[in-house]
Order: C-alpha cells, then structure tokens, then sequence
C-alpha cells in the first residue's frame, strides 16, 4: 500500500507560555502525532477530496487543514474519509515524556525521528512502497538530508520503502488527509475531545504511544 504521512501538533516545548491559559494555543502542544493514511486506490479518494472541496464551496487552492477548519467542514471531510477502503497508522507522543537535548532544540531532528518511529515500526505494513511526507517548506538541503536518513533508517533491514518524495500539502489532497487523521487524533489526546476521532475510528488499526 501507499503511505500519506503528516503530523500534527508543533516540535516546541514551551508549555503554558505565550498565550492566556485559557487560550487553545497556550503555548507549545504537549502531543505531537504522527499518522499514515495508507490507501491501495489512492487516486479515488484524492479524487473524491477535490469533489468535496467544491461541495463545501471552499477555493480551490484552500486546504483542508485540521487546525484551521471550522467543525462542520471538520466532520464533512472525516465522515467522508471513513467511507474509503484505507487504514490509518499514527504515533502519539506525549512532548512532555522526552528528555533528549536534540530532539529538544532542533525541530527538523525531532520531526524525522518520529517519522522513522512511525514507517519503521513492524505494525506499518510497509513494503516496497511509496511513500509520500509533507514538504514542510523544507530547503533542498533538508529535503536531501531527510530523504538519507529516512530510507537508510527505515530500510535498515528489510526494503519498506522504494520511493520516498516530500510535496507540498497545498499540492496533495491525500497528505492533507493524513493531516486531517492526525488533528483529529491529537484532538482527543490533547483536549479530551474525541468527536473527531470517532468518525474515522473504524479506519485507525494501530494507534500507539511512544515511551
């Protein structure tokens, strides 16, 4: 199967700073997830995405991105994910649990960490496949260094991964799916909400915390 791979949640670890406690983006996240959709037919649901987007009366170029969503385009979009033929993998971290002075102070280590965590881990059923990770607005230079470790990581022992590409969210409605999975998720985690999750519940075969 193809993997669409995106987080949600940020790399900060300035908890309760910033904002009024009050406020839901008090400071940095205490969650960061990960989350793979993984599709046989992925040209049917991105298909189906852009059909929604105009159904909504959304831009065309507008995307759906969890955190900026209002709560009816939230369910519009995850009721219709859970009709499709998919899984969902993800990977909840729980920020306050890491001790690692680099995951810590450097946000493009932490983030490919945990995507390793994710794609390597033996409940991803990955094999020789694609995979597909949000570009993040990354240089080239990051883009080339990341792709290196990504696949000399993951493939340490067997080949997982044949092609590795990092787009644009803007440019692919199937990473702005997994961006949806993993809001959703970090959503119940994060603000004991879980009416998002549960619309896509059927679809999450594993769901597990890092330690």
């Amino acid at each position: 199967m193809d993997a669409y791979l995106d987080a949600s949640g940020d790399e900060g670890f300035a908890f309760g700073k910033g904002k009024k406690p009050s406020s839901p983006a008090y400071g940095s996240s205490r969650f960061y997830v990960v989350s793979a959709v993984m599709l046989l037919d992925p040209k049917h649901l991105d298909k189906r995405i852009t059909e929604l987007r105009n159904e909504l009366a959304m831009p065309s170029t507008m995307e759906f991105k969890f955190a900026d969503l209002t709560d009816v385009r939230r369910y519009a979009f995850l009721a219709m994910l859970s009709s499709f033929d998919m899984e969902v993998h993800s990977l909840v971290v729980p920020k306050k649990a890491i001790y690692s002075p680099t995951l810590r102070n450097n946000g493009t280590r932490f983030r490919q960490f945990f995507y390793k965590k994710l794609l390597a881990s033996p409940s991803t059923p990955l094999s020789h496949s694609t995979v597909t990770i949000d570009h993040c607005d990354l240089s080239p230079t990051a883009v080339e260094a990341a792709h290196t470790y990504l696949m000399k990581e993951v493939n340490a022992d067997t080949v997982r991964i044949k092609h590795l590409d990092f787009v644009e969210s803007a440019e692919s409605n199937l990473i702005q799916a997994a961006d949806m999975v993993a809001g959703a998720i970090r959503w119940l985690h994060e603000r004991g909400k879980g009416q998002f999750r549960k619309l896509v519940a059927a679809k999450i075969v594993d769901e597990w915390f890092f330690r």
